[in-house]
């Protein structure tokens, strides 16, 4: 692969799930506030499944760019390694915990904790998305 190509495909993974991330912050976490209890536990389910189709490849492709291209870049991608290092840390000690809380039915609690800490990501990778553009 050549550099050209993995600065491109890790731009681009990380451009989109930027967008997706806060599509889920400001609209789709929110929205489970807005999902019947009766049908919530489904709900969840379809969430997780549908969700992994989208942001694996493109988690997994920004990761593997990434480490790519880490050992000839410069301080600014050095930085938003960590960030991204980061936000695989938050999803899977802070999302993962509280999507698996979900997967037992409707917890307004764990819906509020969600999106709270849901922020932690999008701040981090609307700041990486920063830090590569320069």
């Amino acid at each position: 692969m050549t550099m050209v190509l993995a600065e491109v495909i890790h731009l681009a993974s990380t451009a989109a799930m930027v967008g997706v991330i806060w599509i889920v912050q400001l609209v789709h976490y929110p929205g489970f506030r807005y999902v019947e209890a009766a049908k919530f536990k489904e709900f969840s389910l379809f969430h997780q499944k549908m969700i992994t189709f989208i942001v694996g490849p493109l988690m997994l492709l920004e990761f593997l760019s990434g480490l790519y291209l880490l050992p000839t870049s410069q301080l600014n991608f050095q930085v938003s390694m960590v960030m991204l290092i980061l936000i695989w840390l938050s999803t899977f000690f802070f999302s993962v915990r509280e999507h698996n809380i979900l997967l037992s039915g409707k917890d307004d609690e764990s819906i509020t904790r969600l999106v709270k800490t849901n922020w932690i990501r999008t701040l981090l990778w609307s700041g990486r998305f920063i830090l590569l553009l320069l």
